[in-house]
């Protein structure tokens, strides 16, 4: 686990100034990747009527709306974020919408049968302090569940494919860079198991795996996206690849006929001592 001090992000997170209909498609094209995973992981937990959910960094709300329908009306979910543009919606009977940021405010402590986070940690300059106060919120014997990306595994599934070399050694040098210019953490989701088992939680478990994609795909056009769109500037004005290096790599994103492994997504969850 990183040291006091040696954070691995700097400065805000850019969701909430990327126009609005760009995000929408993007927090869109995430949850479809994610939702079913997590969906999984919560049941395995335990999730069901009568539970009170907390989940911070809610983005468009796919999952609030799936855990509220899971803790009926007898339950309660909290759903906070920094922008709230896509939960303007979000009109449940057993749903609470907070604009928080969880690096300044406070949550309510021994509150939660289950605290969530999804892709969140990775943007924030102490992670280590929004998990303590989400172990807090938890009530004893709640859960804490946090899934957060790390981009260590970015290869092409067939090792002597023309553009294997092309496309791995851009996705190395690319994660490396704003890994350095502390864009946001790329290797925080394999430290998940040993950050929740700082905070005290017992029965810590976790999971890991590399999806199998193809171009033209759902999670490879959400990295077209970010690579094309959201971090082309950084790419591009670093000089970690050149521009046409970068549209190689898009056109790979994509074709269909190709096929590659994504970076890891960790899960790791953890019990507050009852």
């Amino acid at each position: 686990m990183s040291a006091p001090g040696a954070s691995h992000k700097v400065g805000d997170y850019m969701g909430p100034r990327r126009p609005l209909e760009a995000e929408r498609e993007r927090l869109h094209l995430l949850a479809e990747t994610l939702d079913p995973d997590t969906q999984r992981r919560m049941r395995a937990l335990g999730i069901g009527p009568g539970w009170r959910c907390l989940e911070v960094g809610a983005a468009e709300g796919s999952m609030t709306r799936w855990m509220a329908a899971q803790v009926g009306g007898s339950g309660r979910v909290v759903a906070c974020d920094i922008d709230l543009r896509f939960l303007a919606d979000l009109r449940l009977a057993n749903v609470e919408v907070r604009d928080l940021d969880v690096r300044s405010a406070a949550l309510e402590e021994g509150s939660f049968d289950l605290a969530y986070c999804r892709t969140l940690l990775l943007h924030l300059p102490d992670p280590d302090a929004a998990l303590a106060k989400l172990a807090r919120s938890l009530r004893p014997g709640g859960w804490l569940l946090a899934e957060n990306p790390d981009m260590c595994v970015t290869v092409a599934a067939d090792p002597d494919h023309p553009d294997a070399e092309l496309f791995e050694s851009a996705h190395r040098r690319i994660w490396g860079h704003i890994r350095a210019v502390k864009r946001f953490d790329t290797q925080l989701g394999r430290t998940l198991p040993k950050r929740l088992r700082a905070q005290g939680l017992v029965e810590v478990g976790f999971e890991s795996g590399a999806g199998f994609q193809r171009g033209g795909g759902v999670s490879a056009e959400l990295q077209r996206r970010n690579f094309g769109v959201n971090l082309r500037g950084l790419i591009l004005g670093s000089g970690v690849v050149s521009e046409a290096e970068l549209e190689h790599v898009l056109a790979l994103y994509a074709d269909p006929s190709f096929e590659y492994l994504s970076g890891l997504s960790v899960a790791a969850w953890g019990r507050r001592p009852a």
